[in-house]
């Protein structure tokens, strides 16, 4: 039987933060690494020759998207693909704290950054501790319930499209990858660039293909997975590096040129990645 997930899109109260307004930050003094969350083990690498972090400045954690969305808004001018939006889960701070983070830049030592008003400068969790902890919330044979962020690609609009015709699509094919990227299917709206949907991990449905948003007026719909933020690196020179694919524990990444208006047009320049366990 398909299981049913559902999009947490409904805001809260912050965690840490008040709601009603959110100070503008000042520019950072130094350069921050890459924007993406390359150096967890739950994510294939798309950044293995970056230096891995040991602390992000950041607003929040929130518990509310709303407030999220506040604290990006409140972003000074930043390198190329800050502030970069993602949950506590993906980006593992020492600080156990859960909810939505907004991250103004990372670090590979904390003397790097600087905090501004309604910001703070925290430690990250070592891989294995943040991998360990992100594990202990989904034992073997228990879904992942950790939580991920589904971030729109700035830019445009982007269409979205019928997820019961994906799933039932899905459903006949033996080759899904291949076939659901090949499909027509039926647009039930569009989704502003930028967006923000929290999804918990399991209920990515069509991992490197599509992935699970609500239209405005709150319909289930999918976008592509091209579309959307997840598995990607954004580099300051203007480059954006994306899992595609992955096969026997192998991924595909593909390339393309990234700017405020989203990635350059076409299928991207293709780039396969090192092989983990194999088949």
């Amino acid at each position: 039987m398909r299981q049913v997930f559902a999009l947490l899109i409904v805001a809260f109260s912050s965690l840490s933060y008040a709601d009603s307004s959110v100070e503008k930050a000042t520019a950072p003094k130094s350069p921050s690494l890459p924007a993406g969350v390359w150096f967890r083990g739950h994510e294939y690498s798309t950044c293995e020759d970056c230096e891995t972090p040991t602390a992000a400045w950041v607003a929040g954690p929130f518990s509310s998207l709303a407030a999220a969305q506040k604290a990006v808004a409140a972003a000074p001018n930043l390198p190329l693909g800050y502030p970069l939006v993602v949950h506590t889960d993906e980006l593992g701070l020492v600080d156990a704290t859960e909810g939505v983070v907004v991250v103004y830049g990372l670090y590979a030592q904390a003397s790097d950054a600087t905090a501004t008003p309604n910001t703070r400068i925290l430690p990250l969790l070592d891989r294995m501790p943040a991998f360990e902890r992100r594990m202990a919330k989904h034992p073997e044979g228990i879904d992942d319930t950790t939580q991920r962020i589904i971030r729109i690609q700035a830019g445009a609009p982007v269409p979205a499209f019928s997820s019961a015709q994906i799933d039932a699509r899905s459903e006949l094919e033996m080759d899904t990858r291949e076939v659901l990227g090949r499909g027509h299917y039926r647009q039930v709206c569009s989704v502003d660039g930028g967006a923000i949907f929290l999804a918990a991990h399991s209920a990515l449905r069509h991992v490197y293909q599509f992935a699970e948003v609500r239209c405005p007026d709150g319909t289930p719909a999918m976008v592509r997975w091209r579309d959307t933020l997840l598995s990607a690196t954004i580099f300051p020179d203007g480059n954006l590096r994306q899992t595609t694919n992955a096969e026997c524990d192998s991924p595909t990444f593909h390339e393309w040129k990234y700017s405020k208006r989203g990635r350059s047009p076409g299928r991207g320049r293709r780039v396969v990645g090192t092989g983990g366990g194999g088949c």
